[in-house]
């Protein structure tokens, strides 16, 4: 089990309430959008593994050679 921990950041108002707009209509909670949006990011630069790539729904990472099974 991963430990999770409180990380504290300003927003911009208007980001704020996009925010709240976007987690209300996916019922989201602000920590889970905001995870999955690092993860997102985390995936884009390449510092995640293939799997996690693909879990995220990039596909392969660039570069990397998907297999066939």
């Amino acid at each position: 089990m991963s430990k999770h921990e409180s990380v504290t950041f300003k927003l911009e108002e208007a980001d704020r309430e996009l925010l709240e707009k976007v987690c209300r209509a996916r019922g989201e909670s602000f920590s889970s959008f905001v995870r999955r949006a690092l993860r997102m990011e985390f995936a884009r630069l390449g510092y995640l593994s293939q799997e996690e790539h693909k879990a995220l729904g990039f596909g392969c990472p660039a570069g990397t050679e998907e297999t066939q099974k």
